[in-house]
């Protein structure tokens, strides 16, 4: 997805950027999140899987602040074992085109393959509005989001970075302020 979030959390707020889940949020909620923010006034890039009753089985993030008012790509990969244990498996983050290898893991690790399949009762799916996990207030981005695919297939790491480059000045004039 694309995105650019203009100005910085406060503390207890997040700027969704994709919300899957079941749209009530608050204690037993459960969903997948890409967000800005987490908790504090950070300003890096998180995806959280969150299952039911508030199990976090998986949450990453990029490390590194990102800048309000730039535009970013941010795609997120799983790709379980074949025949494995169930949610077993890969997952990365790549952060304009390129994997973030030093991303930093909050729960779970990078053999971890939690992704839809996990959240219990999924019938919401938001662009830039979402829940900040236990709490049942809904949350909205001050920035824009572009171009969110759902694949059912793994993308490798030079298909990301193709699909970057060939949109990113697209985006970039499209979204020039």
């Amino acid at each position: 997805l694309w995105f650019r979030f203009d100005d910085v959390p406060t503390y207890d707020t997040i700027h969704p950027l994709f919300y899957f889940g079941d749209g009530i949020g608050g204690p037993g909620n459960s969903e997948l999140i890409i967000e800005i923010g987490h908790f504090d006034t950070e300003t890096t890039i998180f995806c959280t899987i969150i299952t039911d009753n508030e199990k976090i089985p998986q949450c990453f993030n990029s490390k590194q602040d990102l800048v309000p008012g730039e535009l970013y790509h941010f795609a997120v990969v799983v790709d379980e074992l074949p025949g494995g244990r169930p949610n077993r498996g890969t997952n990365t983050g790549y952060l304009n085109g390129a994997e973030m290898t030093d991303r930093h893991y909050r729960f779970g690790g990078p053999d971890m393959a939690h992704f839809f399949d996990d959240i219990a009762d999924a019938h919401q799916t938001w662009f830039g509005r979402g829940f900040l996990s236990t709490i049942a207030k809904v949350q909205s981005l001050n920035g824009l989001v572009d171009e969110v695919f759902v694949l059912e297939r793994p993308l490798n790491a030079q298909q990301i970075s193709a699909y970057y480059q060939a949109t990113k000045g697209r985006m970039e004039q499209a979204h020039a302020r």
